[in-house]
């Protein structure tokens, strides 16, 4: 196992630089392309992504990297850096200040460390296993709420354009059970920052609500939230093993509620 306080530093300056660039960039952008329904990639988009690669890979030439643009370059490592150099472009290009940079790295297919940075607010997110999660130099622990109507629900996810009929029927059914029962439920469209906010305490649960999440989109927030008390499952309650899954964290003590919703309105 390599050094995980190193890496993490590593990380940290790759995702200070991007987030530099990115906000140099900000209110710039010509060239934006659409790689789906409400799905978008800007030029900052790769510049950031550059950057990340480049100083991960100066450092660790032979991991292997999975990225949301340029999708994998596999060095046959049992060490995969995750990136995601803008999460909610959407909000970037549209100068709503609520995005951030992700990176996450793998060691045998388990996220082992963790940073999300974001520029607009110049917060650094960041753990490794058993390191304990921190914003800033700050250690952050998870809520101690245990009633699930006082809680704060956070939802994400790219928009429910790409569902089938069925599916929005139960995403949007899943969400009129959650606004129910939860005291407040929010959505920023940035779902790394959310399960962030989760980890320092400012909601109890966190939901893919589209079904549509990517690896790329949570795998840096993920150990955070766990490093800081919290619980990251599929829906079901299960071990998440495929990009495929829906996400879904909490800080453990709403998550058996949580699941028990959502198990009214099944994907599957």
């Amino acid at each position: 196992m390599i050094d995980l306080e190193i890496a993490k530093n590593v990380a940290i300056k790759a995702a200070r630089l991007a987030g530099a660039h990115i906000l140099e960039k900000q209110g710039k952008i010509k060239d934006v392309e659409t790689k789906g329904i409400q799905d978008f990639v800007s030029e900052a988009d790769k510049e950031s992504e550059k950057i990340i690669i480049d100083n991960i890979s100066e450092k660790y030439p032979d991991h292997s990297i999975s990225s949301e643009e340029i999708g994998d370059i596999d060095k046959k490592s049992d060490y995969v850096w995750v990136v995601d150099p803008i999460d909610a472009t959407r909000n970037f290009l549209y100068d709503v200040p609520i995005f951030a940079v992700s990176i996450g790295l793998m060691h045998k297919g388990k996220i082992v460390l963790g940073v999300v940075y974001d520029p607009s607010n110049n917060n650094m997110f960041s753990a490794y296993s058993d390191g304990g999660a921190w914003k800033n130099d700050k250690r952050i622990h998870v809520s101690e709420e245990s009633n699930i109507r006082n809680s704060f629900m956070y939802f994400d996810g790219p928009g429910m354009n790409g569902l089938d009929e069925k599916g929005k029927e139960i995403a949007s059914e899943r969400l009129k059970d959650l606004s129910k029962i939860f005291a407040r439920v929010r959505s920023f469209g940035c779902a790394a920052l959310g399960m962030c906010y989760l980890a320092q305490g400012s909601f109890e649960g966190f939901l893919d609500l589209s079904g549509k999440l990517k690896m790329v989109d949570i795998a840096g927030a993920s150990i955070i939230v766990k490093e800081a008390g919290g619980m990251v499952t599929t829906d079901k309650g299960e071990k998440i093993k495929s990009a495929d899954d829906v996400f879904l964290a909490s800080n453990g003590k709403v998550h058996k509620g949580l699941i028990d919703i959502l198990g009214r309105h099944p994907f599957d």
